[in-house]
């Protein structure tokens, strides 16, 4: 399993007591945790598969997934629906593809048409590396960019810069009465260090591809304090129209007292850990979906939330895979610990 895209049942997640459940595993299995919480997971839901809902690869698309063939088959028909930046691939120059799009929406100044700029910015730089692997299936990458885009209306609002503050303390509703907006989408980001560049990219996409309509968005930052004062500036700088869609709400970093504050915020990566405690530190919440920080949105952001209601009874958690090749999947090949297995053989 990869725990860089979740949809997370926090009602359920506090109601079986799975964070109890992932400090005794760790407990066990300290000594060969490689992936930090992410191998937490992957212990707890080899022991409760029936809590765990997989959904398809192309909701989580990796660089592991192309860099030898295409190996997410759902994208050859549904296409690339959102894009995880694992290993710096945003911004280093072994995954091209990636840092391509990446670079595009970066780029994308708000300006009108949307289809002869972000659209053509893609293809153009995905193009320079047609003869790569993942290369070679830029068409999954663009599939549904085009259809995403034509169903926007931004043409008389994209300029309005207005004057609304960087926490969209002018929109409504707020966030203080979210009992009444669950079926909004909410989502929640952990940001430690300088990663706002790379969040105000990923809430660029959302803004691009997220059809926009009277619904708005709940965004829940956690942040370290210097994450938090960037996130304001920046989101500060963004026209209007894009800050109406989110409602903001900015959160510290908390770990719970009967844990390790300091082993717990510096496992694999700093602060990644904040994730597993989410049901602890937003109780208000039913539902959230997670992404990691190096993620772009390719599709609708209401098309993900509504994969909830795939949940059955017994779902708390919605993952995908780390791998649906079984010789490609780092768990069989190298795990000390239980893990979910890949799918195809």
């Amino acid at each position: 399993l990869n725990s860089g895209v979740m949809l997370m049942n926090l009602t359920r997640i506090r109601e079986v007591n799975m964070i109890d459940d992932i400090l005794k595993i760790y407990n066990i299995y300290e000594k060969n945790i490689t992936w930090g919480d992410q191998c937490l997971l992957n212990i707890y839901f080899n022991q409760y598969p029936e809590r765990l809902l997989e959904f398809t690869c192309e909701w989580n698309y990796r660089p592991d997934h192309c860099m030898y063939e295409n190996n997410c088959p759902t994208t050859e028909i549904m296409g690339i629906k959102l894009l995880h930046g694992c290993r710096g691939a945003f911004h280093n120059e072994k995954y091209q593809e990636f840092k391509a799009i990446y670079r595009a929406i970066d780029e994308w100044n708000f300006e009108s048409n949307l289809k002869s700029t972000i659209l053509h910015k893609i293809k153009l730089y995905l193009s320079e590396h047609s003869t790569t692997n993942c290369g070679k299936i830029s068409s999954m990458f663009t599939k549904h960019i085009a259809k995403e885009i034509s169903a926007k209306n931004r043409k008389n609002d994209i300029n309005d810069h207005g004057t609304c503050s960087a926490t969209n303390e002018c929109t409504k509703p707020t966030l203080n009465n979210v009992s009444s907006i669950q079926n909004s989408p909410h989502l929640a980001l952990v940001i430690c260090g300088d990663r706002d560049e790379e969040v105000l990219v990923l809430l660029k996409s959302i803004f691009l591809f997220t059809k926009y309509s009277s619904t708005n968005i709940y965004l829940h930052l956690i942040t370290d304090e210097q994450a938090k004062k960037n996130m304001i500036k920046k989101l500060s700088e963004v026209p209007l129209l894009m800050r109406q869609m989110f409602i903001v709400k900015y959160y510290d970093i908390i770990y719970p007292s009967y844990v390790d504050r300091e082993q717990w915020i510096n496992l694999f990566r700093y602060c990644g850990t904040q994730r597993i405690f989410l049901p602890d530190n937003l109780p208000e919440l039913d539902h959230i979906l997670y992404f990691d920080t190096d993620t772009l949105l390719l599709q609708s952001l209401d098309r993900f939330w509504s994969l909830f209601n795939n949940f059955n009874q017994t779902h708390i958690v919605g993952l995908v895979k780390e791998n649906e090749v079984l010789q490609l999947s780092w768990y069989p090949l190298y795990s000390k610990h239980p893990f979910v297995w890949p799918t195809v053989y």
